[in-house]
Formats: structure tokens, C-alpha cells, sequence
């Protein structure tokens, strides 16, 4: 029993429907060259802030774009082969892209709502430039007590993936509107999707129930000392064993995709639009002279940074590390 055929039999053809149509329309979004450019009359002005804050956002989109484009491939092919951990293993890094870009986008917002133009800068600098995708994990401590990173905005650490699905519920209360009550189950069904995917990915004998036919035959008489003649003991493996649970998790996680989808799309949209909304404003903060002294002080926190993080990168992300004017 592959996937397309209990689909059908299951009469669930809709979930699998929607899923293709979003993923066609992630195929279309994604783009193999981004260029902003920033025109003041006739001349183009290349070294304005507006245009890095868009490049630096639709950029980072792109990216989750190609990803997930990827990982979803790669998904419904591996669900007709009836590869089920792969099938898991896919999921959860689906369902791990979608709560981080939300979490991303969501914070991106309410700097943007906030007006904080230079932290949104840091930010979005974090984000496309430093490979990890946060200046600042638990173990950096020893650089969060120098003098030159006291100037650092605090958004720039490093995420935590529970800290990312409680915001998924956040989220779905400001936008779809629901109530504090549907807030609490959506975080509810959201931990409980991602605690089956861990739990049956971690090797442990949660994979047995996959592959195995647990049904024994009851040929044995137990005595009085709970004994079993072990020879009577009998195992059937198969692919086919437990189709039932993967088949129908998957469905859920059909279903989870398209509504996540449709939050960070709404997000992704109303970054991009308050900041061009926004930008008389954001050039007027950029002429006053404070965006510069603000990035005179970020330098040299960028310049430090690589210096204590050499070792953390692969060659081929060192590039980074050079600053440019």
C-alpha cells in the first residue's frame, strides 16, 4: 500500500491537492537572482538603507523558498516508496522551517512596527550574513561581557525550536483572530506534532512499531512464574506493517503546511509592505546622520565577532567576516 492509493481510499485527495497547489506556488515564488536598487529622481542610489532592508528580506525568502521546495519534493517521492523514517525525517524539517521562518518574519514585524531601523539593520545582517543566523547562542557568553557588545539589540541571539512553535500560536491569534482558548489548542496540537516526530526519530524502540507486526501467536501457557517457552516467539517485518500512522500523520502534516504557509505568506507581505510604506521616514533617518553612527559602532562589533568566531565556520563562509564600506 503506497501513499497516492490509500490517499484515495481514505477519500482525503483534497489535503494532497492543496499541498501540490502550494507547492506549485512556492516553485513560481522562488527566484535564482534577487537585485533591489533604489532610485532618487533619475539616479540610482545604491548605498541607501531601504534597499538593503528589502534585498536582505526577500532574499531570506527566497532562500525558505528553495527549501522547502526541496524538502517537499523529495517528500512525496519518499511516500510512495514507503520509506517511513525518511518520510519523519522530512516532516520535521518541514514543519522546522515553516516555525522558524514565522518566528523570523514575526520579529522582523515588530521591529518594523516599532520603527527600530537600526536593529531591523542588525537584524536582517544577522539573518543573510552570518551562517548560523544569530550573532549571539548560549555559549557566548564570554564575548556578551565585553564592553563593545553591550551596544548589541537583544534580538540577536540565537532561536530556540519551542520558543518558535509557542510563537506559532501568537500568530494565529493576531492574524486569524481566533480566541485565547483555540490559541491554547493550536500550541497544543503543534507541540503534540512535532513530540511524535522527535519521539519516533530518536533511536529507541518507538521505530519497532513501523516495521514490526506486534501481533504474537499465543501458543505459549504462561505458568505461575510468568515464564515463556521462547521458542514460540514470532516477528513479521514489513514496510506494510503500520502504513495506518504514517499515512494518517502525514495528512495532518499535509493540512499543517498550507496554514502555516498562509501565515508566513501574510507576514512575508506585511514586512515588506510597511517598509515601503515606510520610506520617506527611513530615509529621513538615514540623511539625519544616526545610521551612521549607529553602523561606526557596529563595525568593530562585526570585525570582533569574526575574529572570536573563526574556528566556528567552514572556509567557505569566512568571506563573511570581511567588512566592506
Amino acid at each position: 500500500m503506497n501513499f497516492s492509493k490509500w490517499i484515495k481510499i481514505e477519500n482525503k485527495e483534497k489535503i494532497l491537492k492543496n499541498f501540490k497547489e502550494d507547492l506549485k506556488n512556492i516553485q513560481n515564488l522562488k527566484k535564482e537572482k534577487i537585485k533591489e536598487q533604489h532610485y532618487s529622481g533619475d539616479i540610482p542610489n545604491i548605498n541607501l538603507v531601504l534597499p538593503f532592508y528589502i534585498y536582505a528580506i526577500k532574499s531570506y525568502q527566497n532562500v525558505i523558498y528553495f527549501r522547502l521546495n526541496d524538502l517537499c519534493t523529495t517528500l512525496l517521492s519518499t511516500l510512495d516508496l514507503n520509506n517511513y523514517t525518511s518520510t519523519i525525517v522530512i516532516h520535521r524539517s518541514i514543519f522546522e522551517t515553516h516555525v522558524m521562518n514565522i518566528f523570523r518574519l514575526s520579529k522582523l514585524k515588530k521591529i518594523i512596527s516599532k520603527k527600530q531601523w537600526f536593529d531591523l539593520y542588525v537584524e536582517l545582517y544577522s539573518i543573510i550574513k552570518i551562517p548560523r543566523g544569530a550573532m549571539l547562542s548560549n555559549d557566548d557568553d564570554n564575548i556578551k561581557e565585553k564592553e563593545l557588545y553591550k551596544s548589541l539589540p537583544s534580538i540577536i541571539k540565537k532561536i530556540h525550536i519551542n520558543d518558535a512553535i509557542r510563537n506559532i500560536s501568537e500568530m494565529y491569534k493576531e492574524i486569524m483572530k481566533c480566541s485565547n482558548d483555540e490559541k491554547k489548542e493550536i500550541e497544543k496540537m503543534h507541540f503534540k506534532l512535532y513530540g511524535f516526530m522527535s519521539e519516533f526519530l530518536h533511536p529507541t524502540n518507538i521505530n519497532k512499531v513501523m516495521y514490526e507486526n506486534m501481533e504474537l501467536p499465543r501458543k505459549t501457557k504462561r505458568n505461575s512464574n510468568i515464564e515463556l517457552d521462547l521458542s514460540s516467539y514470532e516477528s513479521n517485518f514489513s514496510t506494510d506493517s503500520n502504513y495506518k500512522t504514517v499515512f494518517s500523520f502525514t495528512t495532518q502534516m499535509l493540512e499543517a503546511f498550507v496554514h502555516l504557509r498562509a501565515i508566513s505568506t501574510k507576514i512575508f507581505n506585511k514586512c515588506t509592505s510597511e517598509i515601503e510604506k515606510m520610506e520617506k521616514e527611513i530615509l529621513e533617518y538615514q540623511n539625519s546622520g544616526l545610521f551612521q553612527k549607529e553602523l561606526d559602532k557596529f563595525k568593530p562589533i562585526i570585525e570582533d565577532f569574526w575574529k572570536n568566531h573563526k574556528e566556528d565556520y567552514p572556509l567557505e563562509f569566512m568571506e563573511y567576516g570581511k567588512w566592506k564600506d
